[in-house]
């Protein structure tokens, strides 16, 4: 089948084989773990005709547009559900911010993951079970896939506090317009990650709540365990966006400051040229009654009222504390 990444009948212990295709049969003992590729031409019409969930789950599985939520279909005697999660993008060529849609099809007896671009969790547990050993359970599966995802979103915060870090130790030697930039650059990446990650606590949340029908109640501990992650992942998003944005205002403070010093130097430069260049051009005007045009001394003698002129200013200035 076109589409289909790997396929495993996963043993109580742990084990697993491969299967063919996703419509291979597993005994009784044995649960089913079908990864998708959304791309591949036969996936759709695939999902839309196996009967392991029904027609509007596979809706959601194939939605362009994806935020993090989990339902549950309570009509399904299996307990059939649907839970969208978003990973950090670690493919070659893409921003970590760029996060990446996984969608999962769950009941007792079978997992489907589908995704658009590849999910490097989902490839270490691929590799676990091609190893002979891996999460036993759907439930233990969920669990695993969702410590993975967190683990990246965790060291992807972790990274965006170094560079904040970075940004801050960098301030107490040099503001300027480069700096701002980097720092507005850090706060878009931050954005998209802060936007799925509420949703997905809450889907995890709920996941853990309502998927009891086919998980221990320990299970239900580690996915609770798994939601608490995730919650801690806010927080410190929350904290990087503070930091971040009251980082943005002392350097646009301090940016504005420089400027408004420049402005200041500007007008005191000019404030103290103008009587002078008023001097100089009225005494250049080219008619006839000018003073001391045959005098030998009247050159010295406008310098020294030029002199004294930029001197008075001076004073003035410095006297309404404007200097």
């Amino acid at each position: 089948m076109d589409g289909l990444i790997c396929a495993f009948a996963v043993l109580a212990n742990g084990g697993a084989r491969p299967l063919a295709g996703p419509d291979d049969a597993v005994h009784p003992e044995e649960w089913k773990w079908l990864h998708l590729d959304r791309n591949g031409a036969d996936t759709e019409a695939w999902l839309r005709q196996t009967p392991f969930h029904q027609p509007r789950d596979a809706d959601v599985l194939l939605s362009v547009e994806t935020r993090p939520a989990f339902k549950r279909d309570s009509d399904d005697p299996r307990g059939g559900a649907t839970l969208i999660l978003r990973g950090v993008n670690l493919n070659p060529g893409a921003g970590a911010h760029e996060m990446i849609s996984l969608r999962l099809f769950i009941d007792s007896r079978t997992i489907i993951t589908l995704r658009r671009d590849r999910v490097f969790t989902v490839n270490d547990l691929r590799e676990l079970y091609v190893a002979g050993s891996g999460p036993k359970t759907p439930a233990h599966f969920v669990e695993a896939l969702v410590t993975g995802l967190t683990a990246r979103i965790t060291q992807t915060v972790l990274d965006f506090e170094d560079k904040l870090d970075l940004l801050e130790e960098r301030m107490t030697n040099e503001t300027d317009e480069n700096l701002r930039q980097n720092l507005i650059e850090l706060r878009r990446q931050i954005i998209p990650i802060h936007r799925y990650v509420h949703p997905q606590r809450d889907a995890l949340a709920l996941f853990a709540a309502e998927s009891n029908c086919w998980t221990k109640p320990d299970e239900n501990d580690d996915m609770q365990r798994a939601a608490a992650e995730t919650t801690r992942i806010i927080e410190a998003l929350d904290t990087l966006r503070e930091r971040a944005g009251l980082l943005q205002e002392q350097i646009s403070s301090e940016l504005a400051d420089k400027m408004n010093r420049n402005t200041n130097a500007l007008s005191i430069i000019a404030a103290i040229f103008l009587p002078l260049g008023f001097l100089t051009g009225l005494l250049g005007i080219n008619v006839g009654g000018m003073p001391g045009v045959e005098s030998p001394v009247a050159f010295w003698i406008v310098v020294i009222l030029c002199v004294a002129s930029a001197v008075g200013v001076i004073f003035v200035l410095k006297k309404m504390r404007l200097m």
